[in-house]
């Protein structure tokens, strides 16, 4: 056994060594923030560690780079626990805990997308609106362990209720899980609300854009604003992109947003377009250059919120940063 101790022995954990250290604090219900299940893709879990430890692999040192890496950082899905270990933990953190819901309903939004709409049995939900969950996927097809996947809060936070959207990945255990085996009534547990993703502050014109799922976050974020009245104070655009008319959703839900505030705009953009599609089309890049670098005779100061999947997240950066936005202008939420 050896001792995990947590913000300088304000608590301490005996856990068994060989396992992740992010495994090992899970099982003692200390929550760290990780979005891709401990895969060591994401970077989400990286903390400051005192420790033996061995030596970082090549995707950790790419993960987290030498600066990083200089001050002791490490992935805790990476590193085995083998010696006595000291970590600091945010309080926020540490105060997350698993909690069981029940699925209240469940519909078809798109094709091969799933809304569950979860109720808590134990109080409302509080988090802040970008941010996002991990269910619990129990034991099923000949697995004998649990996982977790993540899912962002899709719905506004204050209720017992909350929304997640899941498209369903042939390949993907938890997502086939949660659309063919889940069904309303069903229990299910889950451990959040973790992530910072948000929309940069100040009053400079914005643009966010989602592909596919990435959607999700945004309906919290743009409902909170519409409710609060805060749409008014600065001009925002919406990129939606889908392959397809029928992977469309949510369009009923921002179509009225933007009907009661001027400065929003909503803009679905299809790959793949029908005939009888009058809207925009193209890649979502392709969308985004012409809103950054469209000045409409006068110059604009652009910040951005990107979410999606990592190609989709690099490709935006990538024409943000051919019009200077980048930095605190720029926040972003990718998932593989």
């Amino acid at each position: 056994m050896f001792t995990v101790r947590i913000n300088e022995g304000a608590r301490s954990l005996e856990v068994e060594g060989g396992p992740s250290l992010l495994a090992s604090l899970a099982a003692k219900g200390v929550w760290l923030p990780s979005i891709c299940g401990g895969t060591t893709s994401c970077g989400e879990c990286a903390n400051v560690v005192h420790g033996k430890f061995e030596n970082p692999s090549s995707v950790e040192k790419a993960i987290l780079g030498e600066d990083r890496l200089a001050r002791g950082m490490r992935l805790a899905c990476s590193v085995t626990v083998a010696s006595d270990i000291d970590i600091h933990i945010p309080d926020e953190v540490l105060a997350i805990k698993m909690r069981r819901v029940r699925v209240a309903a469940a519909r078809e939004i798109a094709r091969d997308t799933r809304e569950l709409r979860l109720e808590a049995i134990d109080g409302d939900f509080t988090f802040r609106p970008g941010q996002y969950l991990r269910v619990v996927i129990p034991p099923h097809e000949g697995l004998t362990e649990s996982f977790q996947r993540a899912y962002s809060f899709a719905s506004p936070p204050g209720g017992p209720t909350i929304s997640i959207i899941v498209r369903r990945s042939p390949s993907g255990l938890a997502s086939v899980w949660l659309h063919d085996r889940l069904a309303v009534g069903d229990a299910l547990d889950l451990v959040g609300p973790f992530g910072t993703f948000g929309l940069p502050e100040g009053s400079a014109p914005l643009v966010c854009v989602a592909g596919g799922t990435g959607l999700a976050p945004f309906f919290p974020i743009f409902m909170t604003m519409d409710a609060s009245g805060n749409l008014s104070e600065r001009d925002v655009v919406l990129v939606f992109g889908a392959k397809a008319r029928e992977d469309l959703f949510g369009l009923g839900e921002f179509e009225a947003i933007a009907r009661r505030w001027s400065r929003f705009r909503f803009m679905p953009v299809l790959q793949e377009p029908d005939d009888e599609w009058r809207g925009a089309q193209g890649l979502v890049t392709e969308a985004l250059a012409s809103i950054v670098g469209d000045s409409g005779g006068e110059a604009k100061t652009w910040s951005a919120a990107l979410c999606g999947s990592p190609g989709m997240v690099k490709a935006c950066e990538r024409v943000l940063a051919r019009h200077g936005i980048q930095g605190d202008a720029l926040r972003r939420d990718s998932f593989a």
